[in-house]
């Protein structure tokens, strides 16, 4: 499952980052070749990464803030053990 989340900076800084928080429910590792934010109607691609069965991994968006879009979904490629690719979209939530 995949929501929206503010999270602290990564820099140090003071104030927050939006980023993509992906769960995985499973007991399986996932692997992602790459993961893109499309908020009203912009994009933001981020490198890939992987989320460790039953954890939340947050995939920070660079040069976003947090607030409310009115449009906003994860395009994102998943990448199976034997090396195949899928693309998949879905709609995110607050």
């Amino acid at each position: 499952a995949w929501k929206l989340a503010s999270v602290a900076r990564a820099d140090g800084k003071a104030g927050m980052q939006l980023a993509l928080q992906a769960s995985n429910p499973t007991p399986y590792y996932v692997s992602f070749g790459f993961v893109e934010a499309l908020l009203d109607g912009k994009s933001v691609l981020m490198p890939g990464g992987m989320v460790a069965p039953h954890a939340t991994q947050a995939f920070v968006l660079p040069g976003t803030k947090p607030g409310t879009h009115a449009r906003a979904s994860v395009r994102f490629e998943v990448i199976n053990d034997y090396g195949g690719r899928s693309t998949e979209e879905k709609p995110l939530t607050d």
